[in-house]
C-alpha cells in the first residue's frame, strides 16, 4: 500500500502525541503521587487540629499538604470533641476541611477580672493568655488558669467548665512580695525572715507584701533585728554592718602604795591608774611592782574576772617585799639567804670596819662625786670590809658583801650621796678591827691607807715621803708572804706591772706569791707607799711605846727571834730635822755573833714625841723577806746620864752607815 505524504505527515504527528504523553507518565511516576493543599479551619475558630496518620499539628487558618487517600483530622486535647473528619483526597486540588471542636453548647464564656487590676491569665492547656478585662471561651472540661502581675507569686487556680455559660471571672491575683537584696559585712549571715531561714548573705529573696520580722545572725557578732515593711513590685536592699559580739572588757588598775607597775599576762602598764582596753574575757591575775630602790620592790597581786563589756576597776595592795639577788627578784627571805651564803663564801677571813668623820669636811673637794667615791671604795675594799661614813648624829655603811659590784652597794652610794637613810636588812657580823680615819685632802687614799695598813701590824714596808728613799725602794719577799697588796699615792704610776689607778693619784696593784725582791724607783718620790701581806710576821713585831727621860735609853725586841741581816732605823722627833735614816748590816767576821734583833730608843737631848721606824731584813727557810716595825715613844724634861757608845759595844751592834 502506498502512503501519501500527507499521510505521512499524520502518523509521524499521532506518534509524537503519544511520546509526549508516555514522557509525562514516566515524570510523574519518578516524582511520587500528586499532593493536593488541604486548609484547616476550626469550629469554634482559635483551635488545633492533629492529622492522625501523620500526626502533624495544624492551627486554625493553616494548610497542609496530603496525597491522594482518606486522611482523618481530629480536634487536638478538646475534651470531650466529637471526634475527627475524613477527607477524601484526589490529588491536585485544593480543598477546605473545617473541623469542628464540639457541640456548639458547651462553650462556656468567662469575662475576665483580676484583683488588683492589671493582671494577666494563662490558660495552661492551651497556651491562651488573656488580659485583665477580656474574655475567654473555653469548651467544657477542666483547665488549669495561671494569673500573673508584677509583684505577684504566679499561682494556679482550677477551672470547672460545664459549658453554655457566660460568666464574670474575678480572680485574686493572691499576696503580692518584692524583691530585696540582703548584703551584710562580714558576709555569710543567714537570713530569718520572720524566724525561718532563707539563706546566707549576699542573697536576693522575693517576699511577700507586708511587715516582716529580719534577722541577720553570724557567729561571733550581735544579731541585727529589724522591721520592714514592703510594698508589692517593690525592688529594695537591706545592707547592715554586723558588730561583733562583745569579747572584751577595760580595766583600770591601780596599786596601794600608788605608783606602781601593772603586769597582765607579761605585759607591763604604766599610768596612774593602768587602763588596759579591750582586754578578752576571763579569768586574769594582775600584778603590781613599786620600786622602791635598786634591789628592793613591793610586789602584790590580785585575781579578776572579766565577763561583760564594762570598765572593772581594781586595786592591788603591795604588801610583799622582794629583793634583788643576782639579776632574779626572790621573796625578801630567800633572797637573804642566798646573799648571805655567798657573802660568807666570798669574806675574808679579817674583815676591817673603817670609820671617817666628815665633820667640817668639805666633802665636794674631798669627796668629788658620790658615784666615783663609790666605785673607788669597792675597788679598795675586801669582801667584808666596810667604811662608815659620820656627819654628826647621821652615819651610812658601805659595806662590800660581794665581789663585783652590786645594786645593794649602788644604793647604799646613793643614799649616801643624797644624804638619805637606807635599812639594810642583813645580819650582824664582827670586824677584826675599827680604825677611825681624820680626812686630809684625799679622802679615799686615806680610806686606802687605813683599811690594808689594819691588816697586818707589820707591813713589809708603810712610809711616807720624806721616810723614802730619795731614788726608790728594793722591798725583800719570798713565797711564804703570800699575796701582797701595794698601795701607792703619787703623781705617776709606780714601777709595777698590774697596778691600777683607783681614783686621780691612788694606784693599789694585787702581787702574786713569789720570791725575790720587788724593785720600785722613781725620779720623785711618791707621798706614802705602803705593802702588805696577811701573813703575820714570824716574830713578835710589836713594839710598846714608852716613856724616857732625856739622854735616857732603853734596849727594845724589834724582832725577836729572827735572823736579821739588816736593820733599816728611821729616827723621827725633836732631836732631828727631818727623818735620819741609818743601816745596820751584820758584817765582817763577828757577823754570826750580832744581834740586830734588837735596838735602842733613845737617847734624846730634848724633850717631846719621838718615833722610831725599822726596816727588817731577815731570812727564813723559803728565803730573805723583811717587815716594818714602828714604835712611838715621850722623852720627858728630866735628864739622866747615859753612855750610848758603851752600849753599843756591849751589846755587839753592827757597823753603821747612813
Amino acid at each position: 500500500m502506498t502512503l501519501t505524504a500527507a499521510t505521512r505527515r499524520r502518523s509521524m504527528k499521532s506518534h509524537i502525541s503519544l511520546l509526549a504523553v508516555l514522557a509525562l507518565l514516566l515524570l510523574l511516576t519518578a516524582c511520587g503521587p500528586p499532593l493536593s493543599r488541604v486548609v484547616v479551619h476550626t469550629e469554634p475558630a482559635g483551635g488545633q487540629v492533629k492529622v492522625e496518620e501523620t500526626g502533624i499539628l495544624v492551627m486554625d487558618g493553616g494548610a497542609v499538604h496530603l496525597a491522594p487517600g482518606v486522611w482523618h483530622l481530629a480536634p487536638y486535647k478538646v475534651p470531650n470533641s466529637p471526634g475527627s473528619v475524613a477527607v477524601r483526597v484526589n490529588g491536585f486540588d485544593e480543598e477546605t476541611v473545617v473541623v469542628p471542636l464540639g457541640p456548639e453548647e458547651s462553650y462556656s464564656v468567662f469575662r475576665i477580672q483580676t484583683v488588683p487590676a492589671g493582671g494577666q491569665v494563662l490558660v495552661v492547656e492551651n497556651n491562651r493568655v488573656v488580659a485583665d478585662g477580656g474574655t475567654l471561651s473555653l469548651p467544657r472540661g477542666r483547665y488549669t488558669l495561671r494569673p500573673s502581675l508584677a509583684g505577684y507569686k504566679p499561682r494556679d487556680i482550677i477551672l470547672d467548665v460545664k459549658g453554655n455559660t457566660e460568666e464574670d471571672l474575678l480572680i485574686h491575683l493572691g499576696k503580692g512580695y518584692a524583691q530585696v537584696a540582703f548584703s551584710t559585712s562580714p558576709a555569710g549571715a543567714v537570713v530569718l525572715i520572720d524566724g525561718e531561714k532563707y539563706g546566707k548573705t549576699p542573697v536576693t529573696l522575693d517576699v511577700e507584701a507586708g511587715k516582716h520580722q529580719v534577722e541577720l545572725v553570724l557567729s561571733g557578732y550581735i544579731r541585727d533585728h529589724r522591721e520592714i515593711d514592703l510594698a508589692a513590685g517593690e525592688q529594695t536592699s537591706l545592707k547592715a554592718v554586723l558588730k561583733a559580739v562583745p569579747t572584751s572588757a577595760t580595766l583600770e588598775v591601780r596599786t596601794r602604795p600608788a605608783g606602781g607597775k601593772v603586769v597582765i599576762q607579761s605585759r607591763s602598764y604604766k599610768g596612774n591608774p593602768a587602763k588596759i582596753g579591750r582586754l578578752p574575757f576571763g579569768r586574769y591575775t594582775v600584778d603590781g611592782f613599786l620600786q622602791v630602790n635598786g634591789f628592793t620592790r613591793l610586789v602584790g597581786s590580785k585575781v579578776v574576772t572579766l565577763k561583760a563589756d564594762k570598765l572593772y576597776r581594781v586595786e592591788v595592795p603591795l604588801n610583799s617585799r622582794q629583793l634583788l639577788f643576782e639579776g632574779k627578784w626572790y621573796p625578801q627571805s630567800r633572797a637573804l639567804a642566798l646573799e648571805q651564803q655567798r657573802y660568807r663564801s666570798e669574806r675574808i677571813a679579817r674583815p676591817v670596819a673603817i670609820e671617817v668623820a666628815l665633820d667640817g669636811v668639805d666633802e665636794a673637794t674631798l669627796l668629788g662625786d658620790a658615784t666615783d667615791f663609790g666605785r673607788a671604795l669597792h675597788r679598795i675594799m675586801r669582801v667584808g670590809d666596810r667604811v662608815i661614813l659620820k656627819r654628826g648624829a647621821q652615819s651610812w655603811t658601805l659595806w662590800k658583801r660581794h665581789a663585783a659590784m652590786t645594786p645593794v652597794f649602788r644604793e647604799m652610794v646613793k643614799a649616801f650621796g643624797a644624804r638619805q637613810p637606807l635599812h639594810l636588812a642583813w645580819q650582824a657580823d664582827p670586824v677584826e678591827s675599827t680604825v677611825q680615819v681624820t680626812p686630809r685632802k684625799r679622802v679615799v687614799a686615806d680610806i686606802a691607807f687605813a683599811l690594808h695598813r689594819s691588816r697586818n701590824l707589820a707591813p713589809l714596808i708603810d712610809l711616807s715621803e720624806d721616810q723614802l728613799a730619795k731614788e726608790g725602794e728594793t722591798v725583800l719577799r719570798n713565797r711564804a708572804d703570800g699575796n701582797l697588796t701595794l698601795v701607792y699615792e703619787a703623781g705617776q704610776a709606780p714601777t709595777l706591772d698590774g697596778a691600777e689607778e683607783i681614783a686621780p693619784g691612788l694606784w693599789v696593784a694585787q702581787v702574786e706569791a713569789g720570791d725575790g725582791p720587788l724593785s720600785l724607783a722613781w725620779t720623785r718620790r711618791p707621798a706614802r707607799l705602803l705593802i702588805v701581806s696577811d701573813t703575820e710576821a714570824p716574830f713578835g713585831a710589836a713594839v710598846p711605846s714608852d716613856q724616857l727621860l732625856i739622854n735616857e735609853k732603853k734596849i727594845v725586841a724589834v724582832a725577836p727571834g729572827a735572823r736579821v741581816q739588816q736593820l733599816v732605823r728611821l729616827s723621827g722627833g725633836p732631836d732631828y730635822e727631818g727623818w735620819k735614816r741609818q743601816v745596820f748590816r751584820a758584817t765582817g767576821p763577828l757577823a754570826s755573833q750580832l744581834d740586830l734583833s734588837r735596838d735602842e730608843i733613845g737617847p734624846n737631848g730634848h724633850k717631846g714625841i719621838y718615833q722610831r721606824i725599822w726596816l727588817v731584813s731577815y731570812r727564813t727557810s723559803t728565803g730573805p723577806t723583811q717587815r716594818q716595825v714602828r714604835v712611838s715613844y715621850q722623852v720627858a724634861a728630866d735628864k739622866k746620864t747615859f753612855d750610848s757608845e758603851k752600849f753599843l759595844r756591849r751589846s755587839g751592834l753592827g757597823a753603821r752607815a747612813n
